[in-house]
């Protein structure tokens, strides 16, 4: 059986009833989008990740104008910082679309719906809700604008022009409800939301919406869950990436299977240094780093178990396999234990399988029985691509398959973990890598047949060392 005919077999057995994630009763994949053009209140908004969280994935989408905040911690360990995103960001909107069962716009301002009224998707949140509708995706938002024109004041032309686009958008397939019926509708907790509502303004206006976001205290940020970790390794994964800047002691039972890394291009030699000596202090299982600082890490790791690890045609895997075979085999001599290779991600997308199959081969030989593992960079493939990356990495001999180098768009996912497990079988490791920043995720993956994950949750949750904006940088995946 040739490659495509495999190809084809794996797609048909992976759309054949229960062959899929259901299998799994991975039911979560289903995602919900919630928009928030608006700053909504911190807790109202973490109110309606954890209700919806019971039944979808929720996917956020954020005003820009949030970017940086620190309480944007609390939200990315909701939803994962993959699943969050913001006003003029990359959205992946058909990937994302069509895993989505519904949209949900807790505050539609006017300028928004005035800009779906007249097709003018200039950003993310009107593009979500055209191409939502046209895909006959429901959305229901709340539009309270109406109910807030009340009184003598409001000039009777101007209510009529809001009753007017109000019903051309509900002409257009928008469902809209008031936000306690959303609640009610997709089992948020009333509860909840009635008690954030609480905290209001001395006017009492009751609004979900603020100028001026507070952190809510909700007890949701997992820097300070030490036995988060301890579940995701007691739950088989064998590595949780980490990065630098580690300032109390970490359990030595948590401390194996920490990965420490820092890939971003401005490293310094200090840095290099910090590094390598938390991982020496903590016992860390490895430090992964560019190939430059391989010599470096060598020495400073010199006596000590922690490995080497270093990643080779990084990020985009676009050198020839030549250059990464004497990348890897340059790497060796400096000290490298463990390679992470990016495959080639433009031939295997011209199906130039021959060339994809001889790439991974030339580093697995370069690589003299050290541990390969090959970054397929799963945010840009289909599901064909996939299957062919995982195939063709199997045939050449590495001995994992790995979902992203953290650069790429998007992050791992556990429908592709199963995708992948699927396709190599138990011969092989597969590696969930991006996004995977709590407990709940982890589990996810684990579940679906990760063997190794990499994340910051590691260090993160054991030290309570946070990116301000509480979104991993991708240098440091």
């Amino acid at each position: 059986m040739n490659i495509n005919e495999m190809i084809n077999k794996i797609n048909k057995e992976m759309h054949d009833k229960g062959k899929g994630p259901d299998n799994l009763n991975l039911k979560k994949f289903k995602h919900a989008v919630i928009l928030a053009p608006v700053y909504i209140k911190w807790d109202i908004l973490l109110s309606i990740l954890k209700g919806l969280g019971k039944k979808y994935s929720p996917v956020l989408l954020l005003n820009s104008g949030l970017k940086g905040r620190d309480e944007l911690s609390f939200i990315t360990e909701s939803v994962g910082k993959d699943y969050l995103y913001f006003g003029d960001d990359y959205f992946p909107v058909r990937q994302i679309l069509d895993q989505t069962e519904c949209v949900i716009v807790p505050e539609m301002p006017l300028d928004l719906a005035s800009r779906i009224n007249l097709l003018m998707p200039d950003d993310n949140f009107p593009k979500i809700i055209l191409e939502s509708v046209l895909k006959k995706i429901p959305v229901i938002a709340n539009f309270s604008v109406t109910a807030e024109m009340t009184g003598d004041n409001i000039p009777f032309t101007l209510k009529n022009k809001v009753n007017e686009l109000r019903n051309n958008l509900k002409n257009m397939g928008i469902t809209f409800k008031t936000f306690p019926e959303i609640c009610r509708d997709f089992e948020i907790d009333e509860n909840e939301v009635q008690l954030a509502l609480q905290k209001t303004d001395s006017a009492g206006s009751m609004k979900i919406t603020c100028d001026s976001p507070e952190c809510s205290g909700c007890g949701l940020c997992l820097d300070k869950n030490i036995d988060a970790v301890k579940n995701i390794i007691e739950n088989g994964a064998d590595r949780i990436g980490s990065k630098p800047g580690i300032t109390s002691d970490v359990p030595e039972d948590v401390a194996k299977y920490i990965d420490h890394t820092l890939l971003k291009p401005q490293v310094t030699d200090e840095e290099i240094r910090v590094l390598c000596d938390e991982a020496r202090r903590y016992k860390f299982a490895s430090v992964c780093v560019n190939p430059a600082h391989v010599e470096a890490c060598s020495r400073l790791l010199k006596g000590s178990p922690v490995k080497v690890c270093t990643v080779i045609g990084f990020p985009l895997g676009a050198t020839t396999s030549q250059v990464k075979a004497f990348e890897t085999r340059e790497a060796i001599t400096k000290g490298a234990e463990e390679i992470d290779m990016v495959i080639n991600i433009g031939a295997l997308k011209s199906k130039k399988y021959s060339l994809v199959e001889e790439d991974i081969r030339e580093v697995v030989k370069a690589a003299q029985g050290r541990l390969v593992k090959v970054i397929l960079e799963t945010g840009l493939l289909n599901q064909e691509e996939k299957v062919a990356g995982c195939l063709l990495s199997k045939a050449a001999g590495a001995d994992f398959v790995k979902t992203s180098t953290g650069f790429g768009p998007g992050g791992a996912t556990a429908e592709d973990i199963f995708l992948m497990r699927t396709v190599v079988g138990k011969e092989m490791g597969v590696k969930a890598s991006g996004g995977v920043k709590d407990y709940k995720t982890a589990k996810e993956m684990i579940d679906a047949g990760a063997t190794r994950i990499g994340a910051s949750a590691g260090v993160k949750i054991i030290k309570g060392d946070s990116d301000s904006s509480g979104k991993e940088k991708p240098a440091d995946y």
